[in-house]
């Protein structure tokens, strides 16, 4: 099974997927495909999920991949596309901001 068909099933039922336009009473609406709130509120919601093989069966997500939670930065610095850090800092008491950078 393709890993974009995956994808594409998250996004459609865990985001939202753009399906086409739709012309009606003089406006043109948007027609996006999204599972339920209740149905993509927390992590056993991923075990309701159903992706469909090439030849058409609807096969379990969770028959193919099992989610984690993996912790990371909340953010990551970067100067010149390099993983960077801030530095900060100050003279100490009676110094002057020249003769510290020194």
């Amino acid at each position: 099974m393709p890993v974009s068909d995956i994808f594409n099933t998250l996004q459609a039922t865990l985001g939202g997927f753009y399906i086409n336009d739709l012309n009606l009473y003089g406006r043109t609406w948007q027609v996006i495909l999204q599972a339920d709130a209740a149905d993509r509120g927390d992590i056993s919601a991923l075990d309701k999920i159903q992706v469909r093989d090439r030849s058409g069966d609807m096969i379990p997500l969770r028959s193919i991949a099992s989610p984690r939670f993996v912790v990371g930065p909340q953010v990551i610095s970067r100067f010149n596309n390099y993983r960077s850090i801030t530095v900060n800092g100050g003279p100490r008491a009676g110094v002057s901001s020249g003769d510290a950078l020194k």
